[in-house]
């Protein structure tokens, strides 16, 4: 014999059951549960439209995975910042576009005389290169073999004239750069020189040729803006290279020092004051 809801299924005046239990929930199917289907006709149109019925998150479901499933339009959660393909188009004018053209120029800075080329618009005249204002020539002195051998004050010992002049051609060359110059220092024609050597030599033929010219000119000798001490200078590398030398135990040995030495000024310090507060109690 067939039951009520058999009979009324059949005649299909039953309502919409909702999906069985051991079925899983959908999107499809949770929002057809929120949205009625839509009315026709102009009864549907008078009908004043009121608020949507909000479907509750299910039991045990997590309320950031609802927020997901249950939102009528997808946001996106990363927003595009590169907009270098939306930039509108370069608007040229009626005028014409400037010509340019592969200009070949020289170096004031070089004096071999190298042809180069670089780009230049048609329009602009002849000019110098632009980057020949940075070209900052060395001020190393101009000292010729007579005066070396006429003066005594530029000679000095174990200098010759030809290793002298060697000496500021290498200098004039390398923009005074004393490692350099060691290092293409003619040691099979001249002879073995240490850094030292070079720059107490030069230093010492500025200030001889310096004193020179204003006795020349009827002046008293300048006084020297730096004087370069060799002997300190060879103390000082030697004492570096016997810092660098040391080995862990000798460095941790001298560490061990040090401290014991800040205990024994710290104990001679509240000694003397003891001996001050004492003095002020009998006095």
């Amino acid at each position: 014999m067939a039951s009520s809801s058999d009979v009324k299924d059949i005649l299909g005046g039953g309502s919409r059951e909702a999906p069985p239990a051991e079925s899983p929930i959908t999107r499809d199917v949770l929002l057809s549960r929120a949205m009625p289907p839509p009315a026709s006709g102009r009864a549907s149109a008078a009908k004043p439209v009121g608020r949507q019925p909000q479907v509750k998150r299910p039991k045990g479901m997590a309320r950031e995975l609802w927020s997901l499933i249950s939102a009528d339009t997808d946001t996106n959660t990363l927003v595009p910042t590169d907009t270098a393909y939306k930039q509108p188009k370069a608007r040229l004018g009626p005028t014409r576009v400037r010509r340019w053209c592969w200009t070949a120029f020289r170096n004031p800075a070089r004096t071999d005389q190298l042809e180069l080329r670089h780009w230049r618009r048609a329009c602009d005249p002849p000019a110098e290169y632009s980057f020949a204002k940075f070209n900052k020539p060395p001020d190393v002195p101009d000292c010729t073999e007579e005066q070396l051998a006429a003066s005594p004050a530029l000679a000095q010992s174990g200098w010759t004239e030809a290793e002298t002049l060697h000496l500021l051609e290498l200098m004039r060359r390398f923009h005074m750069r004393f490692v350099i110059v060691l290092d293409r220092w003619d040691s099979e024609k001249f002879g073995h020189r240490t850094l030292e050597d070079l720059k107490e030599r030069f230093y010492g033929l500025c200030r001889a040729l310096e004193a020179q010219k204003a006795a020349a000119a009827g002046k008293p000798p300048p006084r020297p803006s730096f004087v370069y001490d060799a002997e300190h200078e060879r103390r000082r590398r030697e004492q570096l290279g016997l810092l660098l030398a040391r080995t862990k135990e000798e460095a941790a040995e001298e560490e061990r020092l040090r401290h014991e030495l800040v205990r024994i000024e710290q104990r001679r310090q509240d000694r003397e004051k003891k001996t001050v507060h004492l003095q002020r109690l009998i006095s």
